[in-house]
């Protein structure tokens, strides 16, 4: 019996005593080359359009562009690089190159003579596969929610944080804030895919507000749009427009400028203390106004310093 090809040079083997030289579906040269009929997708391994219907994600405007910019260079001939597939139990699957199949499959439906496609083989376990996709030097990198589900993927083979840093070139907090993003409710994570609110602001309002930041999204992308003049420019929820924490307006800055102006045309007032101290005798609505503007400029010193520790943590490479 037969065994069942588990690599390129197995199936090699199995198919070229068969195959008709008119119509080859495999050869073998400086390196191998298959028939696009032979290379398949395997259901659930491209991250992708995570979280997205995968016709939504195939059709959305950008990625057709970007599959459409590809099948025209395969019709004009350029070099484009090899796919990465892996053969398991005679089947070859796509591993690197999901933009690509697909625009190759569009350039054959419009005329395009393609008839093999070179391919090299991935070698190791899925950690390897998984490994191999995140650090892809693909023209369309993956959205951190896309890497996340990597990372995810590496964590449930038993990888520390650490472990995924150093293989991937981030740091340890930025892989456990992308698997943290994974904790989040499904619908936030397409909220993220559609581009209608950026990663780290979902992060953010999940960790303050819970569910509840589903809502918050929604109501404030759904008022962006509406209010939307140019209906072709893509509007994302952003940390300004959701923030309902206190803000040092231009108002309020005038409004201490002026405060500040009237304290001091009474400094001819300042009494002189022995222990090198001065005092300043100020009004009731005075002190309350000084008050005021001092909790607005602690809230927003908070508010500034906890945004800044959660964006160190997620560039920090």
């Amino acid at each position: 019996m037969t065994a069942t090809p588990n690599s390129l040079r197995a199936l090699h083997e199995s198919l070229k005593a068969g195959q008709d030289k008119t119509n080859q579906q495999i050869t073998k040269g400086n390196g191998y080359s298959l028939s696009p009929d032979l290379i398949l997708e395997e259901e659930g391994f491209n991250s992708r359009g995570a979280f997205l219907d995968k016709d939504e994600y195939f059709n959305s405007e950008k990625v057709k562009a970007h599959i459409r910019k590809l099948a025209d260079a395969y019709k004009r001939g350029d070099y484009i690089p090899p796919l990465t597939v892996k053969v398991k139990n005679g089947h070859t699957y796509i591993r690197d190159g999901h933009h690509r199949i697909r625009a190759i499959r569009l350039a054959i439906e419009e005329g395009t003579p393609i008839k093999l496609v070179s391919v090299v083989e991935l070698q190791g376990d899925e950690s390897a596969q998984a490994l191999l996709v995140v650090t892809s030097n693909d023209s369309a990198p993956l959205t951190v929610l896309e890497r996340a589900v990597i990372f995810g993927r590496l964590a449930s083979y038993g990888w520390s944080a650490a472990e995924i840093a150093e293989r991937v070139g981030n740091s340890a907090n930025y892989i456990k804030s992308c698997l943290k993003m994974l904790e989040m409710p499904i619908e936030i994570k397409r909220q993220i895919q559609r581009e209608e609110v950026s990663a780290t602001h979902a992060l953010e309002l999940y960790t303050q507000h819970g569910e509840a930041a589903v809502e918050m999204i929604r109501a404030e992308y759904e008022k962006l749009t509406a209010n939307q003049a140019d209906t072709t420019k893509k509007v994302k929820v952003t940390k300004k427009a959701t923030s309902t924490g206190p803000r040092i307006t231009r108002k309020v800055v005038t409004a201490m400028t002026e405060g500040i102006f009237s304290l001091s045309s009474r400094l001819d007032t300042v009494t002189p203390l022995p222990d090198g101290m001065y005092t300043l005798q100020i009004s009731k609505e005075e002190l309350d106004m000084l008050t005021k503007f001092k909790e607005m400029a602690a809230a927003s010193a908070t508010e500034k310093e906890a945004e800044k520790r959660l964006r160190d943590d997620w560039y920090r490479t």
